[in-house]
């Protein structure tokens, strides 16, 4: 399989790039000191704070529907989740109903609105079809739960900011931000 270079870096594993929340740079390969001292100040804050209930989910980009967008990569999610909003602004539809009862990002148990299947998620040139489960949330377009880190094998590093995955027998990584 051969990898297209990242057209902002020229790297051909490393294609998520996002901007930093406080400086307003780019973050990803091209760091400066003031991004990697609000990412790492940002994270130890998160991860040390006692009172902070996500500790579970961390961030990254990735294409769903061939748009780029921050998508929650939450461990303590079974499985993968879609706003209604987001799949509107696709211009898709709900294609099936569920009895699903699902305890939500606040720790509600709700029932989703229903389920859609082959949903398109993008990283590294890398493509996988998956069913999500809808839910009427504004607080995210998409979350990527156990089942997806299963089928990829992924493995977060928190100390490096990444997730390594497996895909066609190559191992490859995407940034994750914890905030």
């Amino acid at each position: 399989m051969t990898k297209q270079k990242c057209k902002k870096c020229g790297k051909s594993n490393y294609h998520a790039h996002y901007i930093c929340k406080n400086c307003r740079q780019n973050v990803g390969e091209r760091l400066d000191h003031r991004c990697i001292r609000h990412t790492q100040t940002e994270c130890k804050n998160r991860q040390n704070n006692e009172n902070n209930d996500v500790k579970d989910a961390v961030f990254t980009i990735m294409k769903v529907y061939n748009k780029e967008i921050n998508v929650m990569i939450d461990t303590g999610s079974q499985g993968s989740v879609i706003s209604q909003e987001f799949l509107k602004q696709m211009g898709k539809e709900i294609e099936k109903s569920t009895k699903i009862i699902m305890i939500d990002i606040n720790g509600e148990r709700k029932i989703p609105l229903g389920k859609i299947s082959n949903v398109i998620v993008e990283a590294n040139n890398d493509k996988w079809e998956l069913e999500m489960l809808v839910t009427s949330s504004t607080s995210y377009n998409v979350v990527l739960g156990n089942d997806w880190l299963s089928k990829v094998k992924g493995t977060i590093n928190f100390k490096k900011r990444i997730l390594v995955y497996e895909w066609d027998n190559e191992y490859n990584q995407l940034p994750i931000s914890c905030w």
